[in-house]
């Protein structure tokens, strides 16, 4: 699950959103809750998801390439 927004949004607007966003998955319920429902909360930089993302969609073309997947 992640939170994201359209390209050009103000740095204001997505500091404070990141700020927010952080300091509620460091809650302690807000974790209980993620891992009851089998995932973790894990909070980040803009930065750093953007680089995830990267990191995905190499890792899944890759794969989605290689064994010719297409969409229906």
């Amino acid at each position: 699950m992640a939170l994201s927004d359209r390209r050009g949004c103000r740095q204001k607007v997505v500091k404070r959103l990141n700020e927010e966003v952080n300091r509620i998955l460091a809650k302690p319920e807000t974790a209980t809750k993620f891992e009851t429902d089998g995932a973790a909360p894990a909070g980040g930089t803009p930065q750093q998801f953007a680089a995830l993302i990267s990191r995905e969609v190499k890792t899944w073309s890759g794969i989605v390439t290689k064994l010719g997947i297409k969409p229906d």
